[in-house]
């Protein structure tokens, strides 16, 4: 949706997203043949997903000045998030860098918030909180989202020590050590058997294709690749996947 505002995008489809990408360029060579200025309008593009890194790479940057915001300093392929959690896809396999993208300018900070009216983002970078602002012509706003624990006590609070979520590189990488922890720690001689079968108890919350594809490959990077290492331990290993289901 164009408005006066910016450029307001929340798109997964690439098609669709060409097809975006191409009328904002006509509308803007229009825009130049009729102004005898050669300034390129800056286009400010809030997120490194599928939908921002598409926009920030296709945008023609002939008739724009792109500048990339986002925390993460690349793409993710999603789909393979889970595979690289239990070491079956290497990280770098399912990432590309924001830095490579030609002609995009990129800046590692969260976007708090924006001033419409005089056009500008207000950042803070993911290191010291120092914030700054840029101007822009044009926004495309592709944030994504978090996810929704609906207020189950003790998941925020035990975020990254019991509770992982996997949306990130560094989700999954987190989850990789916390599995191959779980069963060290069961390991250590003296530990009871209870205490075995509470590390060894994993539960996969949700039922969508990250759930399930994540509760599969754990499944199989324990049965035939864990359990080589860690015989004795397996009759105390259990997985839970846990979803609700509409009627």
């Amino acid at each position: 949706m164009l408005s006066t505002h910016g450029l307001r995008l929340s798109l997964r489809s690439r098609p669709l997203l060409s097809a975006v990408a191409k009328r904002v360029q006509w509308r803007h060579v229009a825009v130049r043949a009729a102004s005898t200025s050669s300034e390129k309008e800056h286009v400010i593009v809030l997120g490194s997903g599928w939908a921002g890194y598409e926009a920030a790479s296709k945008l023609d940057k002939s008739l724009f000045d792109v500048t990339l915001v986002s925390p993460a300093n690349h793409k993710v392929f999603t789909p393979m998030l889970a595979s690289s959690a239990t070491g079956y896809m290497d990280f770098q396999s399912i990432s590309n860098p924001i830095r490579t993208l030609d002609g995009v300018h990129y800046r590692q900070a969260k976007a708090r918030n924006i001033d419409f009216n005089g056009k500008e983002v207000i950042c803070s970078d993911v290191f010291k909180k120092h914030e700054f602002t840029l101007p822009f012509d044009k926004i495309v706003i592709a944030v994504g989202c978090k996810t929704h624990t609906y207020n189950t006590p003790g998941v925020a609070e035990n975020e990254g020590r019991f509770v992982f979520f996997l949306k990130h590189l560094r989700h999954a990488a987190q989850i990789k050590n916390r599995i191959i922890e779980c069963f060290e720690r069961a390991d250590i001689p003296g530990v009871s058997v209870s205490e075995q079968k509470r590390l060894l108890s994993f539960v996969v919350v949700g039922g969508g294709p990250t759930s399930c594809e994540f509760a599969a490959d754990l499944h199989d990077f324990v049965r035939k690749d864990i359990s080589k290492v860690y015989a004795d331990l397996m009759p105390h290993f259990s997985l839970h996947l846990v979803r609700y289901a509409w009627r």
